[in-house]
């Protein structure tokens, strides 16, 4: 027997199989264990897309947040979090 994990859209008649789904459960798994262990740790920091205009919480940062200040901030924020910021360059 054998299972193969993928996603169905009927509506738009598309049909996604999941490669590989080994790999990408140990991949997920590093992440989520990385994620984790940085929460832990209280290191809730935000991600490369917190000066987006689609953020939600972006009334809680200053004005100037997507011109100057995430960007001065992503690089302390991607040290702080270490291994856990690996899942922003994940494919």
């Amino acid at each position: 027997m054998s299972i193969e994990a993928s996603l169905h859209f009927p509506r738009d008649e598309v049909f996604l199989v999941l490669d590989d789904p080994d790999t990408i459960l140990e991949q997920l798994t590093i992440h989520l264990t990385a994620s984790q262990a940085s929460l832990l740790a209280g290191r809730a920091l935000p991600g490369p897309d917190t000066g987006s205009e689609w953020n939600e919480l972006a009334f809680a940062l200053p004005a100037n947040a997507d011109k100057a200040y995430c960007k001065r901030k992503h690089p302390k924020v991607r040290d702080a979090l270490g291994e856990a910021a690996l899942v922003w360059e994940a494919n």
